[in-house]
């Protein structure tokens, strides 16, 4: 299962912006969440429709970008299988 963990600056995303890229994506609930230290996490499951994920990163890039703040993003559990 891949996760990525999104950390930008504090209050360059809030809740309604994650509510708002889901349904843009028509992204599952709990794929892009809000945590509690503000950042966002992306934790689609294996199969996830590329396009929905390829959109919900497009998207957060482009507000990141309008917002001027410089996402640093991190890849969790990216390992192949043996």
């Amino acid at each position: 299962m891949i996760m990525l963990a999104i950390a930008l600056a504090v209050s360059a995303f809030t809740a309604t912006d994650v509510r708002a890229i889901n349904e843009a994506c028509h992204a599952p609930k709990g794929w892009l969440v809000m945590l509690r230290d503000k950042s966002v996490r992306l934790k689609p499951p294996r199969n996830a429709d590329y396009e929905k994920v390829d959109c919900i990163l497009e998207r957060l890039r482009e507000l990141s970008i309008q917002r001027g703040a410089s996402p640093n993003m991190g890849f969790v559990g990216n390992e192949s299988p043996n």
